[in-house]
């Protein structure tokens, strides 16, 4: 089984894994966190190794490496896309977790959700999307 680490990058590591966690579940491997400069976080699975979506929250700008940008500047956003496919629920699956994430805004989490999921016929498939803190655009789908 093969793994893609993304890299992304993020104003505050920190906060950033804190959001993933508490609104995606995403969980924090403790020997790959660096405070102020890098977190390694995974999604599913009992760990890293096991699990086949991770990312490397890495501080932007990176200081050690001399970047610099004016302050409150945001990472240049990316567009991650999670298939969430589950061929025994069907396309119910993108809704529940619609639902799930939506839950959680509403006890008080800031979560930046852009339209309730929909079908998008032509390219077969069912979605919804967000933005992270970082400006980094999530779609939820699933194959129909």
């Amino acid at each position: 089984m093969s793994t893609l680490v993304v890299y992304l990058p993020c104003n505050d590591v920190e906060a950033t894994c804190k959001w993933y966690s508490d609104v995606l579940g995403f969980k924090s491997d403790p020997k790959m966190h660096y405070p102020g400069m890098f977190e390694h976080i995974y999604l599913d699975g009992p760990d890293a190794r096991s699990s086949r979506t991770q990312f490397m929250l890495r501080s932007y700008p990176r200081a050690e490496k001399g970047e610099t940008v004016p302050p409150g500047t945001k990472p240049p956003p990316q567009k991650l896309f999670f298939d969430i496919t589950d061929k025994a629920k069907g396309k119910e699956t993108v809704d529940e977790r619609y639902q799930q994430i939506k839950a959680r805004m509403e006890s008080g989490l800031t979560v930046d959700l852009k339209d309730p999921p929909k079908d998008e016929v032509g390219a077969g498939y069912r979605s919804f999307e967000l933005l992270d803190p970082n400006g980094h655009e999530l779609a939820f789908f699933v194959w129909l």
